[in-house]
């Protein structure tokens, strides 16, 4: 059997110590990556969340000024606008679980109704319809509706 002697011994040691500290600093500078995501179709007046990673806590809702806003741990706290989308040019929130494993979907009113919207329906009124796909994997999502400190009328559908 063959051994190193003791100084190359040390200095193979010194290398990989050298080397394994190196890919932990490269590791710790790579930014982390957005799991709830947000994007706006003017086109179609869309507003569309993704929530990528298990245990997203996506949520949407309204800022003062009109803004569809949204954030990813479940309160509106330094939420970010979702691209130009208000209330008054959108028609649709769509919500996708694209996580693969268990979130929570937060729709949050306290700063008002997520309407009027755009496009007026049938009725002549105007809404924005908002559509929570949560995925089909077995395991048990969430969906928080928080009202504002008015009367609200909240209408649940699963078609």
């Amino acid at each position: 059997m063959r051994h190193l002697h003791p100084v190359r011994a040390r200095s193979l040691g010194v290398v990989l110590s050298a080397l394994a500290f190196g890919a932990y600093l490269m590791l710790a500078t790579v930014p982390a990556q957005a799991a709830v995501t947000c994007s706006y179709d003017a086109v179609n007046r869309q507003v569309n969340i993704d929530a990528t990673a298990p245990g997203d806590r996506p949520i949407v809702g309204r800022a003062p000024n009109g803004d569809i806003v949204f954030d990813d741990d479940g309160n509106l706290a330094g939420a970010s606008p979702c691209g130009t989308a208000t209330v008054n040019n959108t028609d649709g929130i769509d919500i996708d679980d694209l996580s693969g494993g268990s979130i929570e979907v937060t729709i949050d009113l306290q700063d008002g109704p997520l309407g009027p919207g755009e496009t007026p329906e049938g009725s002549g009124i105007s809404e924005i319809e908002i559509d929570v796909a949560f995925d089909s994997n077995g395991v048990f999502d969430d969906l928080v509706i928080g009202g504002s400190s008015d009367d609200d009328t909240i209408v649940v559908d699963d078609g």
